[in-house]
């Protein structure tokens, strides 16, 4: 009966993990980071006291409130990116360093996101199967 509750809970974790508001959210708050980073002259100067990005991580802050930490976008290779990553990704804006990567983290997001069939054969998702096994190795 253990090992039924607790799977109950993980798949129910899973499921919650992946909730497309979330996943939009995420991808509209990187939109919003992009298009600032590319649109305000000062950005390395002011940063967070710019009032326009003041207001992105107000929006940011309250993403992350609603999607925590079990709310993300599943990567291939057993990576994800969720909405606490939005905070890494403008603070690469702000500071010029690790740009390139943020974006590249974030783009993968945005095509698994608009086309999962492209990126599914690479994400690896435990079965409850596999779920129900692990259980089972455990409890003995």
């Amino acid at each position: 009966m253990k090992n039924i509750a607790l799977l109950s809970l993980l798949l129910s974790c899973h499921a919650m993990a992946n909730e497309t508001p979330c996943d939009n959210a995420i991808i509209e708050q990187f939109h919003k980071a992009r298009e600032l980073y590319l649109s305000i002259q000062n950005i390395h100067t002011e940063g967070y006291q710019n009032p326009k990005i003041a207001i992105w991580k107000s929006e940011t802050d309250k993403l992350r409130q609603k999607c925590n930490s079990i709310s993300y976008i599943d990567l291939p290779f057993d990576r994800a990116i969720g909405a606490h990553d939005l905070y890494d990704l403008m603070g690469a804006y702000i500071n010029g360093k690790g740009v390139e990567e943020w974006q590249t983290k974030f783009s993968l997001a945005l095509v698994c996101h608009e086309t999962p069939n492209a990126c599914s054969k690479y994400i690896n998702k435990t079965s409850p199967k596999e779920l129900e096994e692990f259980l089972d190795s455990t409890a003995n």
